[in-house]
């Protein structure tokens, strides 16, 4: 099996990831283990249609629609004693149900369409997969490049690379002590993490907003739960930020 016939059969997958014994499906999800790019197109995937299910879910359609949409159908004309008329059945695809059903969900996505905009889903798209890629790298326990307390010394370092440089961080996450830091690809684009410390240890991954087709824009830092870890994302002149630490979101929010 290809990477493009695993990415037609798992399109084409239940997005709740419900497909017992299907051979295929199961097949294309092997594959996505020893693949990078079909696990990254995997990843985004599943991102996208989380987020669109979620939207999908809080809208509620007219309780009268169905019988708007059946009133919208042609009166039937009774035919002349004198006119010939065979009857014919009707097709599978013209009958009433199937019609009505085709419709309303034509009318939930045109809802959709209007409340959500598709550069505000790709850009939370894109944060969901970023955030679950760094949180892996954490869990990973990566070691650092260059070991330095000072982060003058690591934003000279970094940018002499031409990798990305944090900017002005707020005061708390500001005053932790630095350890070192590392970098590292992602999807092709530079990322750079910093070991922080005080009685915790964080690491805080920088990479440029450019990263992603969509940037998410998040003025004011979020914290949110990954299991075992909790990140706060934020973003500030062109770069964004995740800090991640192995514990809850109280702890983290002791930073804002």
């Amino acid at each position: 099996m290809t990477i493009e016939e695993a990415k037609s059969i798992l399109a084409a997958a239940h997005p709740d990831g419900s497909h017992p014994d299907d051979a295929e499906v199961a097949q294309a999800l092997k594959l996505a283990e020893t693949e990078p790019e079909l696990a990254a197109w995997l990843a985004e995937e599943s991102a996208f249609d989380s987020t669109f299910s979620k939207a999908l879910e809080s809208i509620e359609p007219p309780t009268d629609l169905k019988d708007k949409l059946l009133a919208l159908e042609p009166a039937s004309h009774e035919p002349a004693q004198e006119d010939k008329v065979i009857p014919m059945p009707t097709p599978w695809w013209k009958s009433k149900g199937l019609l009505s059903a085709a419709a309303t969900v034509a009318i939930l996505f045109g809802f959709a369409a209007i409340l959500l905009k598709p550069t505000q889903v790709q850009a939370e798209a894109n944060l969901t997969h970023f955030h679950d890629s760094v949180a892996n790298h954490f869990r990973s326990n990566p070691k650092l490049h260059v070991t330095s307390d000072d982060l003058d010394k690591i934003r000279s370092q970094l940018g002499e690379q031409g990798q990305p440089v944090p900017g002005e961080l707020p005061p708390k996450v500001d005053a932790l002590l630095e350890l070192g830091y590392g970098t590292f690809d992602y999807q092709g684009h530079p990322v750079a993490y910093i070991s922080m410390h005080d009685d915790d240890a964080y690491h805080l991954y920088v990479v440029s907003q450019a990263t992603f087709d969509q940037a998410p824009s998040i003025e004011q830092p979020q914290v949110v739960a990954d299991s075992d870890l909790a990140l706060m994302t934020w973003t500030d002149q062109g770069n964004l930020y995740v800090l991640i630490l192995r514990g809850n979101v109280e702890e983290l929010k002791q930073l804002l």
